[in-house]
Parts: structure tokens; C-alpha cells; sequence
């Protein structure tokens, strides 16, 4: 579930970092740091704590660096396809 959510959950993340609405951006890191580790996707734990430090603070240039490092995670997720009827 986790999996097939992150797309929709990246696009929100760069929308709004691209509105550079940091207060949005603490929350949804906030859930990308609990809800990865969570979920067993541990690489988002680590990027996602640094966003939401980031965002806090509001320091634009490293928080695009984050967000940017975060889609490149997104894009090497897969997710199955469910079985295949035998």
C-alpha cells in the first residue's frame, strides 16, 4: 500500500516545494519518515528526517536537494503486479 501511494505522495511533496509551502512540506516529510520505515522502505527514513528538519527551517536551496534525492528513490520503486492466476 505503502508502494502504490508514493507516487501520489511525491507529487504533493514537489507541488508543494515548488510553492514553497514549508509547512506542508514538514507533514508530509513527517509521514514519509514513519510511514517508510514503517512500511520496510527504511532508504526514506534518513531523507525524509532531513526534509522535515529542513523544511522547519526553511532553508530552500538543501531542501531541493532532499526532494530531488527522494524522487530518485520513488523511481526505483516497483510494485508487483499481484499474482498471476495459475
Amino acid at each position: 500500500m505503502f508502494a502504490e501511494q508514493m507516487p501520489d505522495r511525491m507529487r504533493a511533496i514537489e507541488q508543494a516545494w515548488e510553492a514553497r509551502d514549508f509547512e506542508t512540506l514538514v507533514s508530509l516529510a513527517h509521514w514519509l519518515k514513519g510511514s517508510g520505515g514503517t512500511a520496510g522502505f527504511d532508504e526514506f527514513t534518513e531523507p525524509a528526517r532531513t526534509l522535515e528538519r529542513l523544511a522547519k527551517t526553511a532553508d530552500g536551496q538543501q531542501t531541493g536537494e532532499v526532494v530531488a534525492q527522494l524522487r530518485d528513490i520513488v523511481q526505483r520503486i516497483e510494485v508487483p503486479l499481484g499474482e498471476i492466476a495459475a
